[in-house]
């Protein structure tokens, strides 16, 4: 961080707050299909909305019988592990990744504990939280341990709920570009429905 004291002061970061198998990568997904938010995967940066919307389609079809979060996550993204990263300085940072915290794009990063959304927002005190609440249920429904909601304060709270129903989770997702700002909703709307249904028949088969 002492290297670059500039990228601590991004707004662009959200932190998505959810125990594990709360659906997260679905929202994260969700927001990227905009082009003012990047995907989970270095590769994928500056993708149409289209061929975006046949990767997810396409990985989907590669992660049966084992859920591996279609290998994209913030390690895709940013090169390197936040959680054991423990300095921010020249040699570690990708020229990509700076560029991404000086930008105008939103990126987002998960956080499976309190703990570490404070550690986060230690360090990036400008950014967004969006946590997830009433997660116990759906992560029971995809046969896995159940696990509390994380207490944390945020600027949106996402029911985990809503995944179940075609209008809310449309209502949430078009409610976090609102928040968000992101002007493109009208033509990422199509993509939500047919990629929510192939997630959910893939994640709970």
């Amino acid at each position: 961080m002492k290297n670059f004291p500039v990228i601590h002061k991004t707004n662009r970061l959200i932190i998505l707050c959810y125990p594990l198998f709360s659906g997260g990568k679905f929202v994260a997904n969700c927001l990227a299909f905009s082009k003012h938010c990047h995907p989970q995967h270095r590769d994928l940066l500056g993708i149409s909305y289209e061929d975006f919307n046949t990767e997810l389609h396409n990985r989907l079809n590669q992660v049966v019988p084992e859920w591996v979060d279609l290998h994209m996550g913030c390690n895709e993204l940013f090169g390197f592990d936040w959680d054991y990263e423990q300095d921010w300085n020249a040699p570690i940072i990708p020229k990509y990744v700076q560029e991404m915290f000086t930008g105008d794009e939103y990126f987002c990063k998960t956080a499976h504990g309190d703990a570490i959304v404070k550690n986060y927002k230690c360090l990036f005190p400008n950014a967004q939280v969006i946590n997830f609440v009433n997660c116990e249920d759906f992560i029971s429904s995809r046969g896995e341990q159940a696990q509390p909601d994380i207490d944390v304060d945020s600027v949106y709270e996402w029911n985990c709920d809503w995944f179940r129903d075609a209008q809310k989770t449309s209502a949430g997702i078009k409610n976090l570009y609102s928040l968000l700002n992101m002007p493109d909703w009208n033509l990422v709307e199509q993509y939500i429905e047919p990629y929510r249904q192939r997630w959910l028949d893939t994640i709970l088969q």
